[in-house]
């Protein structure tokens, strides 16, 4: 047992990179999920890939948050760029936040909690 479960940091970085590179690469993506049990308790297992690559996670959510939070490869930094703005514009959130988010000298923030903060700070 101890075979499979030490001396997994190798693993796990190759196992990212995989993601990374085949989504930032990919033409198109498929995704599937299914249960599984996790070091005892009930999990999710999720799919990733194309023709290319296949990449495979397990979770304890199937929640949308954690989905996006996969698709994230395992970057930690949240960013307001053109591209988050126009999605905010295409799905009508609200003009003046948009605008306030836009307008800020601060668009890059290091991780969740950092992000968080600003929000709280900006309202």
């Amino acid at each position: 047992m101890r075979l499979l479960i030490e001396g997994q940091d190798d693993f796990l970085t190759e196992n990212r990179q995989v993601l990374r590179a085949g989504l930032e690469t990919a033409d198109w993506i498929t995704v599937d999920d299914t249960g599984a049990r996790h070091r005892g308790a009930n999990a999710v297992c999720t799919q990733i890939g194309n023709d290319s690559f296949a990449w495979f996670g397990t979770t304890g959510s199937k929640s949308r948050l954690n989905f996006l939070e996969l698709l994230r490869a395992g970057f930690t930094d949240y960013v307001v760029n053109d591209a988050a703005l126009d999605y905010m514009r295409e799905h009508a959130l609200a003009g003046p936040i948009i605008r306030q988010l836009a307008g800020h000298e601060r668009r890059q923030f290091a991780d969740y909690a950092a992000w968080r903060r600003h929000l709280s700070n900006s309202a």
